[in-house]
């Protein structure tokens, strides 16, 4: 048998926000921290589903990703898939998976990550195979700003309410549709990055049970190849407002009583939402700081990712 791979996949792609992107995961491929890079040509969505995400007009992204990205890295492939829907995506990998496989599913918007903690992500996720989903420490994330806000060490805590994010997702009052929040949840991070990657002792993984945004998440092998049979068992529109999202982690959690875990010490950033419309403002702002997000941090991995397990959720 071949030995377990690392996939680090893109729902692709936007050259605005991907392009900030790019270089992270060219440096995760340099080192061999990841195995291969997929690039899923969905630029079929944003003229389809008409989302209006920031792009210019007369963008080509297609062409973009297939004459400037696809030629970077042997390592890096495109797929583009037989129909304009995310189910495709969860099909392919659910036949194509072996058990000790990770599979990260990375939105296009993610400007910035934190490479020196990507190894240890995989290797947790591998360690603690009792658990479904795992989401990355996501800033511009409502459940990853409600436990930042709630542990009242990072963000305010009239940033961003955790239970408001658990109870009532995508609703008013949550950091979804708010702008004016996401733009705070970013100056924050970009002024106090260093006290984010310190994340608190025995606090390190937080367990969920609800929606979360799927910006950054990873599934163990032999965990993925539910999610189609979830998908297909509910019968719910997958491509109809983040159909995807609500199957595998509201009825992951709530109605198929999967573990959802946040990883907090591996931090991410997701640009915008489309409701908030921050985009151009937010990729300023990550190109102007990128040398002060370096993680000088003194925070150590333990060995054999021995973490203190959560037995409760939401808090």
């Amino acid at each position: 048998m071949s030995k377990p791979l690392v996939l680090y996949t893109l729902f692709a792609g936007r050259q605005k926000t991907l392009s900030i992107q790019l270089p992270h995961v060219m440096e995760l491929l340099k080192k061999n921290v990841i195995d291969e890079v997929h690039l899923w040509d969905l630029t079929c969505k944003q003229e389809a589903e008409q989302k209006h995400w920031g792009l210019a007009k007369g963008s080509n992204d297609t062409k973009y990703l297939w004459e400037e990205v696809w030629p970077m890295d042997e390592r890096i492939y495109i797929i583009t898939p037989p129909a304009c829907s995310w189910r495709k995506y969860y099909e392919y990998y659910a036949n194509l998976l072996q058990p000790d496989d990770v599979l990260m599913k990375v939105d296009d918007d993610i400007i910035f990550l934190d490479t020196s903690r990507v190894e240890g992500f995989v290797t947790t996720i591998r360690k603690h195979p009792q658990v479904y989903l795992w989401s990355a420490a996501v800033i511009n994330n409502g459940v990853t700003a409600g436990i930042h806000s709630s542990d009242g060490t990072l963000l305010p805590k009239d940033v961003a309410d955790y239970n408001h994010e658990i109870h009532y997702p995508l609703t008013p009052g949550c950091l979804f549709g708010n702008a004016t929040a996401g733009l705070m949840v970013h100056r924050h991070f970009l002024a106090n990055s260093q006290k984010y990657y310190q994340p608190p002792p025995d606090k390190e993984l937080r367990l969920v049970k609800g929606r979360i945004s799927i910006n950054f998440v990873a599934w163990l092998g032999r965990n993925f190849k539910q999610t189609i049979s979830y998908m297909r068992t509910v019968r719910h529109d997958i491509d109809a407002g983040g159909g995807d999202e609500y199957v595998i982690t509201a009825l992951g959690s709530q109605y198929f009583g999967q573990k959802l875990v946040v990883y907090l010490p591996f931090v991410v950033a997701h640009a915008s939402f489309g409701q908030q419309h921050i985009y151009d403002r937010v990729s300023a702002m990550y190109k102007r700081a990128k040398k002060n997000l370096v993680n000088q941090g003194k925070w150590k991995f333990p060995p054999g990712a021995a973490f203190a397990f959560p037995t409760t959720a939401n808090i």
